[in-house]
């Protein structure tokens, strides 16, 4: 499930992030979402529209007990609501190069490594950009 995140529903993500505390993550603005479940928020996600057709999708995750197939679905349908309410011909992101679990998911939701960007991220850490074209 999802609704609007809060700055609350930000702050607790990036404490318990599967990447460890980010928080020197600045946070795009646009569209926001906190994804939660009975036990609470586990994710916050949103997108950034760049120009007409194109948004940037970001997530963070909290380590959580759920099974990978919840997660994955949760994500897949948030990412699917983005490509459809704003009508996207390109859907991108960038996934930190070491992060493979991040790596697994963008792969498994059919986004294509694009290129590496080097020194990207926060920390000074590479990142991959990600690219889906519906």
């Amino acid at each position: 499930m999802n609704r609007p995140a809060t700055q609350s529903d930000i702050d607790l993500i990036r404490e318990g992030s599967v990447e460890g505390p980010i928080k020197d993550y600045v946070l795009p603005c646009g569209d926001k979402v906190a994804l939660y479940d009975d036990n609470g928020v586990w994710g916050v996600g949103g997108v950034v529209i760049l120009k007409e057709g194109v948004g940037e999708l970001w997530f963070i995750l909290k380590k959580v007990d759920m099974s990978a197939r919840a997660i994955m679905k949760e994500v897949s349908q948030q990412v699917q609501g983005y490509i459809d309410k704003f009508n996207l011909i390109r859907a991108q992101t960038v996934v930190r190069s070491d992060f493979k679990a991040g790596i697994r998911m963008m792969e498994f939701l059919g986004f294509e490594r694009e290129g590496l960007l080097r020194k990207y991220l926060p920390g000074d850490f590479d990142g991959f950009m990600y690219a889906r074209i519906p």
